[in-house]
């Protein structure tokens, strides 16, 4: 199942391409409803390489849901950058998410685009997803309001 949403973000085409990369950023946007925890040792600032890596997922921070494998790669273009999770999981043989940020007049239009399947469970997984972007895409308008502040990344202003 497909799965488009997205968000006008007030900051520069250079300050969602850094932050995207880390660990710190994924667990920021995705707190309390999710919490990644890489399998190898891996720090908050540290970016993300174009390869998989294993994650232990819990749901609220504390509810155990099982390993998952983000398979990361990087599209960098004029004026967009696109970094891609195919992602896969026991519960979920398919997470293709792909998170582009373009250029626009006044920030960037930034968009959550995802191909979901789960069996028999993919509607659940979807609707899942829908609520979980929708989420994520809040906590990126804020930290790009208060200039990735709370990352400590991207110190010149939006």
């Amino acid at each position: 199942m497909k799965l488009d949403v997205s968000c006008d973000l007030p900051c520069e085409l250079f300050q969602a391409r850094s932050a995207v990369k880390t660990l710190g950023l994924l667990n920021h946007v995705a707190s309390p409803i999710m919490k990644f925890d890489p399998v190898e040792l891996l720090s908050e600032h540290e970016s993300l390489e174009t390869r998989p890596y294993v994650m232990k997922t819990k749901l609220f921070g504390w509810l155990p849901l099982g390993l998952h494998t983000m398979d990361f790669s990087y599209i960098d273009a004029e004026g967009s950058f696109t970094m891609r999770d195919n992602g896969y999981s026991a519960l979920c043989k398919k997470w293709d998410h792909k998170m582009s940020f373009t250029t626009k007049e006044s920030g960037l239009l930034y968009r959550d685009r995802a191909d979901i399947r789960a069996g028999a469970l993919t509607p659940f997984v979807w609707l899942f997803a829908f609520c979980f972007y929708k989420h994520r895409q809040h906590r990126w308008k804020r930290l790009a309001i208060h200039n990735f502040q709370a990352l400590n990344v991207g110190s010149e202003s939006c």
